[in-house]
């Protein structure tokens, strides 16, 4: 196989971006898992944990995920990608508990639509 350009249809799509968009239908997915499933509370407790403060912010309402704090650009992982992510998704999306594939497809959808 040829990893430069791979033919889909009538147009050429590039490997990089086919390999791109189907690791952030991953990470989003395992995020989702996490946070609907609690599969590593470790993480879920990461993205969830707002703090002690009864404040009503806009991040609060709007159900975003907590960035985790990193020193440095090294130290970056899953969690931070996952929280990036996430909160880029829109609020519909992000909501969706206990439903796989209408998430999956509402997922699929805004990749094909948002992520070039």
């Amino acid at each position: 196989m040829d990893y430069s350009t791979l033919r889909c249809g009538t147009e050429y799509v590039y490997s990089y971006d086919l390999v791109f968009t189907s690791r952030i239908q991953s990470i989003l997915t395992e995020a989702h898992k996490i946070l609907s499933y609690d599969t590593v509370p470790a993480i879920n407790h990461t993205l969830k944990f707002t703090g002690p403060s009864s404040i009503v912010t806009r991040s609060r309402s709007s159900s975003a995920v907590r960035n985790p704090l990193v020193r440095c650009r090294k130290a970056e992982g899953f969690t931070t990608y996952a929280a990036k992510l996430l909160n880029a998704l829109p609020e519909n999306i992000r909501k969706m508990e206990n439903s796989k594939p209408a998430f999956k497809t509402e997922l699929n959808s805004w990749i094909k639509n948002n992520i070039k």
